[in-house]
């Protein structure tokens, strides 16, 4: 089959560009029954709204009509601060285009990374498609979204260093701060890590 001049293929999208502009427009076109389903969407607002306000992190429940509140580790304080930030600038909107913005980036992202490794493009479609169909159960304004883009940069740096032997372990301390800071997903990082340590470890 003969490929199509470059002046026509040069206006056709790319399959990443695909997946970027399905996900990005279906999120922004259902925002009300997808990103914003869930009710901890304000509550994490709020928490942030708190943070900035007195440049302190919560210890106890500050939702909780009980007497005394109860202890409470925010362990995902720098996403609330990120949500409270953008909802400040430009209210619920900006929330779902930031976020309708971040996953369409973050699967274009697994799209290419996956094409870069493996040359059957009919296999690494597959993969992307049941990424995304298995992830869009979780697609809402929350912080485990953070979580979905830092495991695939971890594991890109875990793989770079394995494959490429690239000195890519100096990015995973800052890497690590930053994830503990946004969700708590960052225990998937530690065990990607294991699963690296033991692979070596067996392999010699």
């Amino acid at each position: 089959m003969t490929p199509p001049p470059k002046s026509r293929s040069c206006f056709l999208p790319s399959f990443g560009s695909t997946i970027f502009l399905g996900i990005f427009i279906i999120l922004l076109l259902k925002s009300g029954s997808i990103l914003l389903a869930d009710g901890d969407t304000g509550y994490h607002i709020r928490t942030g709204e708190y943070i900035i306000q007195n440049w302190t992190v919560p210890t106890h429940d500050l939702f909780s009509y009980l007497a005394p509140p109860p202890a409470w580790t925010a362990h995902e304080w720098l996403s609330e601060v990120i949500m409270a930030v953008i909802y400040r600038a430009s209210g619920l909107t900006g929330i779902v285009i930031c976020f309708s913005f971040f996953l369409a980036v973050t699967h274009v992202w697994l799209y290419r990374s996956l094409k870069n490794t493996c040359r059957d493009i009919v296999l690494v479609i597959g993969i992307t498609a049941v990424a995304v169909a298995t992830s869009s159960t979780h697609w809402l304004a929350r912080p485990h979204i953070f979580s979905l883009a830092l495991t695939l940069v971890w594991y890109q740096a875990l793989d770079d260093y394995q494959v490429s032997h690239r000195n890519t372990l100096i990015y995973l301390p800052p890497l690590m701060l930053l994830w503990v800071n946004l969700h708590g997903g960052f225990v998937i990082g530690l065990l990607l890590l294991v699963i690296y340590a033991c692979g070596n470890f067996f392999a010699h």
